[in-house]
């Protein structure tokens, strides 16, 4: 038998793997379920990035990389944990070109709310699009990453969602390309609001 390990995604529910052989998976050390066709289907979904592990007994002659001739496929539920930062530093992430969503939430002041107030999300790589209670702030393309949200606030609770895309550049780390951009990517932070009404506060996602 064979054995490979990666770092997969927040939120990994189920992989689809081809391998020249027979083929057991586990996520975090729990074996998934071999639900035909190639694909293992997790307990449990993965809520931070978890260790897949795959033991192969390979056909004669399919050996180390020959064993699994095609990519592996992570699902995701959508859903899971990931820090502020660089995400092209979590496993398999380092070479995924899309969209992440930060949403967090947190707690006003009347006043604190009627007042003026922007958002700085810090630095992003490479780009933003703000919602703040379900509707849609604004969009940042460059730096500054700041954006007026005078009048999106409310009272009480308050739910902040960050959508961001990152490059091509992840992406092309997988195949033969001259191409070969930087590969940070995600929402850096600190992200804060500014007020001269008040202190700022931090936010952390959730």
């Amino acid at each position: 038998a064979e054995w490979f390990r990666f770092l997969s995604a927040p939120g990994t529910e189920a992989i689809r793997v081809q391998p020249r052989g027979k083929a057991q998976v586990w996520l975090d050390g729990q074996p998934m379920q071999d639900a035909g066709g190639g694909r293992f289907i997790a307990t449990s979904p993965a809520i931070t990035a978890a260790v897949v592990a795959l033991r192969i007994v390979p056909q004669a002659g399919c050996s180390g990389g020959a064993a699994i001739p095609e990519p592996i496929v992570v699902e995701t539920t959508g859903a899971g944990t990931l820090p502020l930062g660089d995400w092209s530093n979590v496993g398999i992430l380092h070479n995924y070109s899309g969209g992440v969503r930060y949403r967090t939430s947190f707690a006003l002041t009347k006043a604190q709310a009627q007042g003026r107030v922007e958002i700085d999300l810090g630095r992003v790589v490479a780009t933003a699009e703000v919602h703040l209670n379900g509707k849609k702030v604004g969009v940042r393309v460059a730096p500054p990453w700041r954006l007026n949200v005078t009048g999106f606030l409310t009272a009480g609770e308050n739910t902040l969602t960050v959508l961001v895309y990152n490059t091509l550049a992840n992406h092309y780390q997988t195949i033969p390309s001259r191409y070969r951009g930087e590969p940070t990517s995600g929402l850096l932070g600190p992200v804060r609001l500014l007020s001269r009404d008040w202190n700022c506060s931090e936010l952390k996602p959730d």
